[in-house]
């Protein structure tokens, strides 16, 4: 059986380097992709590492222009499946298109070897993704993790009017979205699998925790019948906030009390109150306590005085006028 697989991801491989047009090896409907499909399904299920190479000459020819083609979705996941260890610059490119299967990925690589494309990762994308990217650096803590954490830092702060004096400071919280997939039918394809990630905190029977760390995050593969086309979507989350990303930077380099995240305050109204001059002040207050923590992180190590150079923070402000007229 085993010899079996090699020959036909061999031959296929062989194939699609060979110059096949795309649409002919990539169309659910062709010969081609159902070789692909199947030799990558029997692979993935019987964890056949021999089939490596071949499934990473699949990857590696169709992930810059076909990423979410039948063969690199059945090849992904047979890699991950037999848990391969993939050289970090093809999974840089597999995580600028797939996000999601790179970091099942990337969660088994060891502390060093690809550091820097989670970091990536963590520049670039947001919800669930933005989450396990953020634990998996904080167990490894490379150099540049903070002001990562720190970059795109956006504060809000939003002025409340009342009829009490009240100095109270609040943080905001998170939103969520959720998104489903329709199966199409795909005759002729082995059960396709996908991958999406979800709140790891209550992990179901067909979940897995992908990274652990302060928002866990867990991974859930879906597996479509055969014959029909994958399950797309999943729900999300919507992150990082401020509140997020100065949470991750505690957790790295101990509590910080200059920032904590969107905040309100309350101000009691008085006929006569300069509401503009008001705004302009918390927001050079809120700046001026960003700029704070950031020379606390470089004396502390945390942050190089060239990272420190580009780490600012967006204040926006807002007034909710809640007195008696």
């Amino acid at each position: 059986m085993a010899s079996g697989i090699r020959r036909t991801l061999a031959a296929v491989a062989l194939v699609v380097l060979a110059g096949v047009p795309a649409f002919a090896q990539n169309d659910a409907d062709s010969p081609i992709a159902r070789e692909l499909a199947w030799g990558s399904w029997i692979a993935g299920r019987d964890r056949d590492a021999t089939a490596i190479p071949w499934l990473t000459e699949i990857v590696e020819a169709r992930i810059d222009t076909d990423a979410w083609s039948p063969p690199v979705d059945f090849a992904l996941d047979a890699l991950i499946q037999i848990g391969a260890r993939l050289e970090p610059q093809l999974l840089g490119r597999i995580a600028r298109e797939r996000p999601i299967d790179a970091l099942v990925l990337l969660s088994s690589e060891p502390d060093g070897v690809a550091d820097a494309v989670l970091l990536d990762v963590l520049a670039r994308e947001r919800g669930y993704r933005w989450f396990a990217a953020a634990n998996l650096l904080l167990r490894r803590t490379p150099p540049g993790v903070a002001a990562r954490l720190l970059t795109g830092l956006r504060i809000q702060v939003t002025l409340m009017l009342t009829d009490q004096e009240d100095t109270s400071w609040m943080c905001g919280g998170l939103g969520g979205s959720i998104g489903g997939g329709i199966l199409t039918r795909a005759p002729g394809m082995p059960p396709w699998p996908s991958y999406v990630l979800t709140d790891g905190d209550d992990l179901d029977a067909d979940e897995q925790l992908l990274a652990d760390g302060p928002a866990r995050v867990a991974v859930r593969r879906l597996v479509a019948p055969a014959g029909t086309g994958p399950r797309r979507g999943g729900a999300d989350v919507d992150a990082p906030s401020a509140h997020d990303r100065l949470r991750y930077l505690a957790v790295l380099a101990g509590p910080q009390t200059l920032l904590s995240g969107d905040e309100w305050r309350t101000m009691a109204w008085y006929p006569g109150i300069d509401v503009r001059a008001t705004l302009v002040d918390l927001r050079r207050d809120v700046t001026e306590r960003h700029a704070a923590l950031v020379r606390d992180l470089v004396v502390a190590g945390y942050v190089t005085a060239e990272e420190a150079a580009g780490l600012t923070v967006q204040v926006d402000t807002e007034v909710v006028d809640r007195h008696t007229p």
